[in-house]
């Protein structure tokens, strides 16, 4: 379990830019009607990764 921990502590933080980087990018689209579904979909996957992240470190520190 300290693997994951390590991991979350190292990775975490880059997949969060990665999320806010996407979002703005999502956003800046829709206001220039361009195509959003890469950005939507890595967005949606550093999501993905950051719920599954924290849900590792709740869960291995029980």
């Amino acid at each position: 379990m300290e693997i994951i921990v390590i991991f979350g502590f190292y990775l975490l933080p880059i997949i969060s830019i990665v999320f806010c980087y996407n979002l703005i990018a999502v956003i800046r689209k829709i206001h220039e009607d361009d195509g959003t579904y890469f950005n939507g979909f890595l967005m949606t996957a550093s999501f993905i990764a950051i719920v599954v992240y924290f849900a590792l470190l709740i869960a291995s520190t029980q």
